[in-house]
């Protein structure tokens, strides 16, 4: 007889065999005995991701399938949700290790849920990261702790998220294409967005304690560059896709500010922020002792630089 999945998980990769590695290592360690699937959403990676698979072909009650698709988160999600084989579908990224009873916990909590509400759980950075300033700023940004408060489109968390294919099929919710594009036309707010659209749907966006650990390795230089994307690219994509949505963005608030406004007009105040940017990405190099407001420095920096390259293109 063949096995039927009782929970599927979709994972959407890019050149991240070795992270894949653990977390395909991880789920074969699972307190779960029952059937279920992984689906990897890959984009022809050049690192040997499609090999990696054979490695796993044999483990009972593991069901692994493999698809090339457009490097696009939206895309690759979508895919998954309609691809999925069960009805209760996990979303998680590919740099995210998770725990012990992580399937048992989401199975659970998915097959007795209702058509009303979707889960997001805990992410946590390894202890060894949480000596750097840096890493304890980024997992501040990240909730530690069930509670009955809900999520909203500013505090989604897709990368550890599990979800009724029914609820999303339904109402047609799915991720907006044009903000899923990732490699070097990073875009985002995919998440956002679709968040957004679940609240529109009196859809409730619980916390739930499935765990998993961020193994994000991107450091201040690469998350700025980041925020410039935003500044440059991803606001503005937004306000075209869901202009409602994106009324209530944080970036769009900063974007149409008098001071920021003020700032990309004085070329020279721009300037000296990205100097005082880079040198905090610096010193932030040799030492741990930075506080978070020195972050927040550097990532408003690098998004009003995008502002102001998106300004001056003509």
């Amino acid at each position: 007889m063949s096995k039927y999945p009782v929970l599927s998980l979709v994972i959407p990769t890019w050149n991240r065999k070795p992270v894949l590695n653990k977390i395909l290592n991880s789920l074969t360690k699972q307190n779960f005995k029952r059937p279920f699937e992984i689906i990897i959403c890959d984009s022809n990676s050049k690192d040997g991701t499609k090999e990696l698979m054979l490695r796993y072909n044999n483990y009972p009650n593991l069901i692994i399938k493999y698809f090339n698709l457009a490097n696009n988160i939206s895309i690759k999600r979508n895919f998954g949700l309609k691809y999925a084989k069960s009805n209760n579908i996990v979303f998680l990224d590919d740099d995210c290790v998770p725990e012990k009873n992580y399937i048992d916990k989401y199975f659970k909590l998915l097959n007795n849920s209702d058509d009303k509400s979707i889960y997001c759980g805990i992410v946590k950075f390894p202890k060894q990261k949480l000596f750097q300033n840096y890493y304890k700023y980024r997992q501040s940004r990240h909730f530690l702790k069930y509670d009955q408060n809900y999520l909203d489109e500013n505090t989604i968390v897709t990368m550890n998220m599990g979800i009724k294919r029914s609820l999303i099929s339904k109402k047609n919710l799915y991720f907006k294409k044009s903000l899923g594009i990732l490699g070097k036309n990073l875009n985002g707010f995919e998440d956002y967005e679709f968040a957004f659209r679940l609240k529109k749907q009196n859809i409730k966006i619980k916390k739930c304690d499935c765990t998993i650990f961020h193994l994000d390795e991107r450091d201040l230089k690469q998350h700025a560059k980041k925020y410039f994307v935003f500044g440059k690219d991803t606001i503005h994509k937004l306000e075209q896709v869901n202009y409602e949505a994106c009324k209530n963005n944080i970036f769009f608030k900063l974007k149409n500010s008098f001071l920021i406004r003020l700032i990309i007009k004085n070329t020279f105040l721009l300037k000296i922020m990205l100097f005082i940017s880079n040198r905090i990405i610096d010193y932030n190099e040799k030492s741990n002792n930075l506080g978070f407001i020195y972050f927040k420095f550097v990532l408003l920096s690098y998004f009003v630089y995008g502002l102001s390259i998106k300004n001056n293109v003509k």
